[in-house]
């Protein structure tokens, strides 16, 4: 609906009708968000975070920004589309194309997310203890979360594709 008065918009005001033309304004636009979003965040959401007395917050904004800026620029890629006409193969290979990139970015930010979780945990548990058998597992428990959380969504997409990856 919004797609459609924007593009109504753009018909009545500019006499602009071809659909490439509409879909290369949609994506600057989302494009331009994109980088207004991750300027504001980088410059101002940031320092206010670093006001905050815990380093949690800082730890999810810095591993889930680029997850964020990658969801919406698919999200943009994906609205660019719309005004284009495809054959009704090829519309569902552009959507299924779309969700398995929305659903990687998803991945992505939960990736970051437990990533920050583990990483205010165990430095909080790893201060308590005296043992360097913490400090070496750390890594290693930070890359098997990270390929635990990759094959869950990778398998999300198989099944979104119609894979059957069960029994």
């Amino acid at each position: 609906m919004i797609l459609d008065a924007i593009f109504n918009g753009i018909d009545s005001n500019f006499g602009f009708s071809n659909p490439i033309f509409k879909s290369l304004i949609i994506l600057v636009i989302f494009l331009f968000v994109a980088f207004i979003i991750r300027f504001v965040t980088n410059r101002y959401i940031k320092k206010l975070l670093a006001r905050t007395k815990t380093e949690f917050d800082d730890l999810i904004f810095s591993k889930t920004k680029n997850a964020v800026f990658f969801i919406i620029i698919v999200l943009g890629l994906s609205a660019s589309l719309v005004p284009l006409e495809f054959s009704e193969e090829t519309s569902k290979i552009i959507n299924n194309v779309n969700v398995s990139l929305i659903i990687f970015g998803v991945t992505l930010f939960v990736i970051g997310f437990v990533d920050a979780l583990l990483d205010a945990w165990i430095k909080k548990h790893a201060a308590k203890t005296s043992t360097r058998l913490d400090d070496e597992l750390l890594p290693l428990f930070h890359k098997v979360t990270k390929f635990v959380f990759f094959i869950l969504g990778f398998l999300i997409i198989l099944t979104h594709w119609g894979v059957q990856v069960g029994p």
